[in-house]
């Protein structure tokens, strides 16, 4: 069995609960390994439209390569996680690392609504669709304030809890955000028990675009990346970008929902839907606005 998603961390998440089980790869990963084990250059260019085309169009065709002269390597099933990031050209690379082709066993996991890329498997792999409805991460409250935010209907389990409301809070400037977001993080380790590991702060900007830069704390509390380990860095709290936190959850997520020109609804729903009991949205809410951009026609 191969398990398949797109993001690294949650990659190393998936390896972890598998435990050697069975293997676990990011797509990119799974096109390298075999390309070099096929002795095939795997050689991505650093940074840019090259690079990019690399990994959406000449990585996936070295697999396929790779695959043809490793007759050997192939899988009795193949389970895609987060699936709308897998774009359409690389499905046929599936079809072919399976022991049975077409007839082998693919699962695809994925969510329309987290759909970025302009992924998910094709209609012409002619997969049979089944609807998982249920919610079954987040409190009712969360979940209904994930679905509006893409016009949807939060569709929960009878027994799933109410849960608290999802707090919201503007601030005024970077200083006030750092201060709201270390006092709320303090009190949630301190008067209610949570464990600083099951907090994550993500945010709609890199860290260092963010106001936590220059390796700000989060009040007392360190924070570490989704690439940095649990062992080496205790009592930190995560902070990390919504596209690297897709497939993860966390008790409680604290959405730093930054002005961004390309911010969509469906990024604040990927983040929002990452938290198990607790949702905080901080809005970085400056006292003047730059006026609005028009674009002249023609």
């Amino acid at each position: 069995v191969l398990l398949l998603c797109f993001n690294r961390p949650l990659a190393a998440h998936l390896a972890r609960k598998a435990d050697g089980a069975f293997t676990v790869e990011t797509f990119h990963d799974f096109c390298e390994c075999l390309a070099k084990r096929a002795k095939l250059p795997f050689t991505p260019p650093t940074g840019g439209d090259k690079a990019q085309r690399f990994y959406e169009k000449e990585a996936p065709m070295l697999l396929l390569d790779a695959l043809e002269q490793l007759p050997a390597e192939r899988y009795d099933a193949i389970v895609v996680d987060e699936a709308q990031d897998f774009l359409p050209d690389w499905w046929p690379c599936l079809d072919e690392a399976l022991k049975d082709g077409r007839e082998g066993t693919l699962y695809a996991f994925y969510d329309p609504n987290q759909d970025l890329r302009g992924g998910g498997p094709p209609e012409a792999l002619e997969v049979r669709p089944t609807r998982l409805s249920h919610n079954c991460r987040n409190t009712t409250r969360i979940a209904e304030y994930a679905a509006r935010l893409v016009g949807d209907e939060a569709v929960v389990r009878p027994d799933a809890p109410r849960g608290a409301k999802v707090k919201k809070i503007t601030c005024r400037s970077d200083a006030e955000v750092v201060q709201k977001v270390g006092e709320r993080i303090e009190q949630l380790v301190d008067k209610e028990g949570i464990e600083p590991d099951r907090i994550a702060i993500i945010s709609t900007r890199r860290r260092e675009k963010s106001p936590f830069a220059e390796h700000r704390p989060a009040g007392r509390f360190p924070l570490r990346n989704l690439d940095e380990s649990r062992s080496g860095s205790a009592g930190a709290v995560v902070f990390d970008t919504l596209h690297r936190c897709k497939g993860l959850e966390w008790d409680v997520v604290i959405l730093l929902d930054l002005p961004y020109e390309y911010i969509k609804a469906r990024h604040r729903y990927i983040a929002a839907s990452r938290a198990r009991h607790l949702l905080i949205v901080i809005r970085l809410q400056p006292a003047i606005q730059p006026p609005p951009s028009t674009v002249a026609s023609s």
